[in-house]
């Protein structure tokens, strides 16, 4: 194998998200998070016309794990990129090994005005405080 030529690896995503993001943190205290952008593109089969989605599973280290968990939420349009990568890991319940792949973003951009979510309770707060 000629390991002489470069090779490239860069995925673009521009996708929505799955669900709320909820940013954690490893045991020395680094912000991780782990999203699903959902991908629409449309086929053609025969005469047969539609639409596919894909889901593409990212990965988003510091303070990019934090902001999107911060001003993203679910539905929200965001463009990511970074390398493709694969993993392999053993199920904790049932020790069977595990494979996966996915993008470990780089570069993230809410493609909207960032808004903080607005919990529940903080509505109500705000409601309750109003003089009228």
């Amino acid at each position: 194998m000629n390991h002489s030529k470069k090779t490239y690896n860069e995925a673009t995503i521009i996708g929505c998200l799955g669900r709320d993001p909820v940013t954690k943190y490893t045991p020395s205290g680094k912000p991780v998070l782990s999203i699903m952008l959902a991908t629409t593109s449309a086929f053609k089969r025969d005469d047969t016309k539609g639409e596919r989605t894909t889901w593409v599973p990212v990965t988003l280290w510091g303070l990019s794990a934090e902001y999107i968990g911060k001003y993203a939420h679910k539905g929200s349009r965001l463009l990511v990129t970074g390398p493709v990568e694969s993993r392999t890991w053993e199920d904790a319940k049932t020790g069977e090994k595990k494979y996966g792949t996915e993008v470990v973003c780089e570069h993230v951009q809410i493609l909207a005005d960032p808004q903080p979510k607005v919990e529940e309770n903080a509505t109500q707060a705000i409601e309750e405080d109003l003089p009228w």
